[in-house]
């Protein structure tokens, strides 16, 4: 099964652009330049290494509540946590970076399609 989203920004009339843009949609169809394509997967990455840090939590709370953690379980419960909320910024900040390169795209698009090329006289005589 897929990861469960991280982060959910609820949609709102100042982001419905980005309701069109949902990375991971265009991801699943294909539809992601390579670079974009290679920052998705970054990002599922790091999504399932907060899973995996989240349950390592959840499995020393479960020991701290039936009784007191020993010094490395407390010390391994601090650095998941630090841990965390590292990856949980990072990933924030590249989904942010992968919307925008997103909306460029989207907004290339919606200008008629790719950049226009300037031809030079030689080339435009050539038609």
């Amino acid at each position: 099964p897929p990861p469960q989203r991280i982060s959910h920004k609820s949609p709102t009339p100042s982001n419905e652009v980005a309701l069109d843009l949902d990375w991971r949609d265009r991801l699943q169809r294909g539809q992601l330049t390579e670079k974009q394509t290679t920052a998705a997967e970054k990002i599922l990455r790091k999504e399932r290494t907060i899973e995996n840090l989240r349950s390592e939590v959840e499995k020393i709370r479960a020991k701290e509540s039936a009784g007191s953690l020993t010094e490395g379980q407390q010390t391994q419960l601090g650095r998941c946590e630090k841990r965390l909320g590292q990856l949980q910024g990072e990933v924030d900040q590249a989904e942010e970076v992968l919307e925008g390169s997103l909306a460029e795209s989207h907004q290339a698009r919606s200008k008629g399609g790719k950049k226009r090329v300037e031809r030079s006289p030689w080339e435009q005589g050539r038609q």
